[in-house]
């Protein structure tokens, strides 16, 4: 009986070590999958994959081995491999561990960038040969050399092939401009801020993916599209003289000057550039401006347009408006108490009250319908051209610092000065039967 006993309690215990094995069996993590992608370098590789999911809910950690190197405990699913040789194979593989010895592995392969990078365009190369950036002319530059640059100024060199800019990565400052460039692809130069290219012959640029752009300045090329929504830290653009009936900016909310005159744009849309201190539209199909929430702007420049009407109560930091050769009925500017030069000419305006822009130094309002014009507070005003209204009285005796003024084609027979002394020897233009009258009251 009692052996009975004795072997029913070592068959218990098998039985339960059996069980234990069984529960404490550790499952290894799941498979995964690994993308290589080479940077704009030439000479890094980002290694990105999918997460390793462990079967019994264990904790996984990577391991990435490479060249003799084993890079251990990680717990992202990306890591950056860094100052690869030129123009190799490189093989690896990506460890998922569950910290009980289980193992899950997966292999990648990818080849570095030549260590040359082609220069097609003679001009190009030559110019990089005189500033001692290449050293031969072979049709290529080593992109080690290209690594080193972070300012490249090639302005006016007849280049008309950029091809072997990409190698120059680390590129901050590039300035083009004055070429024969069509063509300005620079997606791979992802560290630029500043890029001038004008007046060139581009009708195609690519800088969606630079990321970092600060200024650029595209003015005066062949531009009939320009895209620019997800270069978010832009602060400057030019791109007058071009091609282009849409531009869209909404997203450009750092944008502080923008410069769209000589395009052919029928609408601008401002509202999320809250920013914005100058703004030059002039010389497009405009017929409405809404400029409400910009409310730091400084200058305005929207000339030769089609607006009928310009709000600019809320853009009461304004020191220069240019609003002349448009259709205005009325213009006021009775909240632009900083306002210094104000050029209204070639309206329909039939009245301009200035009486409260006591700063104002610079006023054109020539070619209008203007039957009245009051300068009284205007102690400071230098330049006045108000020629061809219908005025039928002018006073200038409150305005001693005037030096040019420009009265012609009105309805005018004697101006009000305040001493004959006041007339300047040359400046002042009149028609001849205009006399003057020192009242010094008026």
């Amino acid at each position: 009986m009692k052996s009975l006993t004795y072997l029913l309690i070592i068959l218990f215990i098998a039985s339960a070590c059996q069980f234990d094995q069984e529960v404490i069996a550790n499952n290894p993590p799941g498979s995964f999958i690994v993308d290589a992608a080479l940077q704009n370098d030439g000479k890094s590789v980002l290694l990105t994959w999918t997460p390793a999911h462990d079967p019994d809910n264990d904790e996984v950690s990577y391991t990435v081995a490479y060249q003799g190197k084993h890079i251990q405990g990680i717990k992202d699913t990306q890591f950056l491999l860094i100052n690869l040789p030129f123009g190799s194979d490189i093989e690896g593989s990506i460890t998922a561990e569950d910290g009980k010895g289980g193992s899950t592995a997966a292999k990648f392969i990818i080849q570095t960038a030549s260590g040359y990078a082609s220069i097609p365009d003679s001009a190009f190369e030559n110019e990089l040969i005189r500033q001692r950036i290449d050293d031969e002319k072979d049709g290529q530059i080593a992109r080690n050399a290209a690594l080193r640059v972070t300012e490249l100024i090639i302005s006016g060199k007849l280049i008309r092939n950029l091809q072997g800019i990409e190698a120059f990565s680390n590129l901050t400052y590039l300035d083009c401009q004055g070429n024969l460039l069509k063509e300005l692809h620079l997606n791979t130069n992802r560290a630029l801020k500043y890029l001038d290219c004008h007046s060139n012959e581009i009708n195609s640029l690519k800088i969606n993916k630079c990321a970092a752009l600060e200024e650029l300045y595209c003015q005066i090329n062949k531009l009939n599209d320009l895209t620019i929504s997800d270069n978010l830290a832009l602060k400057e653009v030019w791109c007058f003289y071009n091609l282009l009936s849409t531009l869209d900016v909404s997203r450009n909310i750092n944008l502080q000057k923008l410069s769209i005159a000589y395009n052919r744009l029928t609408e601008i849309n401002l509202s999320k550039n809250l920013a914005l201190t100058e703004l030059s539209c002039s010389f497009n199909a405009l017929t409405r401006l809404d400029l409400g929430k910009n409310t730091l702007l400084q200058y305005l420049y929207c000339s030769d347009n089609h607006l009928t009407e310009l709000d600019i109560s809320k853009n009461s930091m304004l020191y220069s408006l240019f609003c002349q050769s448009n259709q205005l009925r009325q213009l006021d500017v009775s909240k632009n108490l900083e306002l210094i030069h104000l050029q209204c000419f070639k309206n329909n305006l039939e009245s301009l009250d200035i009486s409260k822009n006591t700063s104002l130094l610079y006023l054109y309002c020539q070619s209008n319908n203007l039957t009245y014009l009051d300068i009284g507070k205007n102690k400071d005003l230098f330049y006045l051209d108000c020629s061809t209204n219908r005025l039928e009285a002018l006073s200038i005796s409150r305005n001693l610092k005037l030096v040019y003024l420009l009265c012609y084609r009105n309805r005018i027979s004697t101006i009000c000065i305040n001493d004959y002394s006041q007339i300047p020897v040359s400046g002042w233009e009149k028609d001849k039967w205009v006399g003057y009258e020192v009242c010094e009251n008026k």
